[in-house]
C-alpha cells in the first residue's frame, strides 16, 4: 500500500494539522505479471503481436486489485469512521483518494506528519519518523 498527501497549505505545522489534504492509497494490482508480458510482447518487433497496444479498459482489468483487496480496505477504512461514499477512485480502482485532515490521518496511520521545505522553496508532509 503506498499513500501519500496532495494539495498541501502554505507549510506550516499549523496549516498542515489544519487543512484537507487528500490521502491517495494504491492497491496491489492482481495481473501485474499478466500486464508485464503483455508490455514486452508489443514491444518486441519480432514478436507477432508487435504493436498490438492494450485498450486502456484492458489495462483497466489488469491493474484492478483484487475484490478481497479492495474489500479489506474499504473496511479497514470503514472501521477508522471514513465512508465509502468519501472515496473517489481511477478507472481501475487500484487508487483510492480521500479528503481528510492531517490529524485524522496521523490517528488513521498511528503517526506524526510534519511539515519539510526544500531548497527549491516547496513544502512537503512526512511522517517525522
Amino acid at each position: 500500500m503506498v499513500m501519500d498527501f496532495l494539495n498541501l497549505g502554505d507549510g506550516s505545522r499549523s496549516s498542515a494539522r489544519r487543512s484537507q489534504d487528500k490521502l491517495a492509497d494504491c492497491l496491489k494490482q492482481s495481473q501485474f505479471d499478466e500486464l508485464e508480458r503483455h508490455l514486452y510482447e508489443v514491444s518486441d518487433s519480432s514478436h507477432h503481436r508487435s504493436g498490438q497496444h492494450l485498450t486502456s479498459a484492458e489495462v483497466d482489468e489488469l491493474v484492478k486489485p483484487s475484490d478481497d483487496a479492495l474489500e479489506l480496505v474499504h473496511d479497514w477504512l470503514l472501521d477508522n469512521g471514513i465512508e465509502r461514499h468519501r472515496l473517489e477512485y481511477n478507472s481501475a480502482k487500484n487508487w483510492i483518494k480521500v479528503t481528510l485532515p492531517v490529524q485524522a490521518v496521523e490517528g488513521l496511520l498511528d503517526t506524526t506528519y510534519s511539515v519539510y521545505k526544500h531548497e527549491e522553496g516547496d513544502y512537503t508532509v512526512r511522517p517525522s519518523n
